[in-house]
């Protein structure tokens, strides 16, 4: 037992306290935001060097993500969309042609998700417009846009993350009600 918590303790899901014992760690609202910065770099990168790697049934597969992703949000299922958001990005990136750079992004997103467990649940908000980001990014990668553009749209996507966590840490992080989690998905049930 005590080895199992200080494996978790050293991933970062779980805090020890001397006086309290174990607790599940909270978002780390420092190291959060530079390792998504971190992230957006390097996702960008590795997107623009996918992107013309990226056969038909691999923009069919992202779109079918992206519409179970549509789903998730109908169903207020944040656990599930954080699952396929990571699906998305990893059936990109794992065609960048980097061996490293993928074994880099994949301990990244191991870091974040010891960071942000459910994220979007927090900030629901974000979820459509990452699925709109997403639909444009398969727009760009199948007119064969330039790296470059790819490369900084797939950037601003993750920044975009940051930017509403930064508010919504900045509101005091204010869980969010009932009619809030409605009002979030209603524009997806119709």
């Amino acid at each position: 037992m005590r080895e199992a918590i200080r494996q978790l303790e050293a991933e970062g899901v779980v805090v020890y306290n001397r006086h309290s014992g174990p607790r599940v760690a909270l978002i780390d609202d420092r190291t959060y935001p530079q390792v998504l910065k971190v992230l957006a770099v390097l996702e960008g990168f590795a997107t623009a060097q996918a992107a013309a790697r990226l056969r038909p049934n691999d923009i069919a597969e992202l779109q079918a993500l992206n519409q179970q992703m549509k789903e998730a949000i109908r169903r207020l299922d944040f656990a599930l969309f954080n699952e396929l958001n990571r699906q998305f990005h990893q059936t990109i990136y794992q065609h960048c042609g980097n061996a490293y750079l993928r074994e880099v992004l994949e301990g990244t997103w191991r870091r974040l998700d010891t960071l942000r467990r459910n994220i979007f649940a927090f900030i629901p908000s974000r979820a459509p417009k990452s699925v709109e980001e997403h639909d444009t990014l398969i727009e760009l990668i199948q007119r064969q846009a330039s790296a470059e553009m790819v490369e900084r749209f797939a950037r601003q996507h993750k920044l975009h993350m940051l930017q509403a966590f930064l508010e919504w840490k900045a509101r005091g992080s204010a869980p969010m009600g009932e009619a809030d989690w409605s009002k979030t998905a209603e524009g997806w049930r119709s």
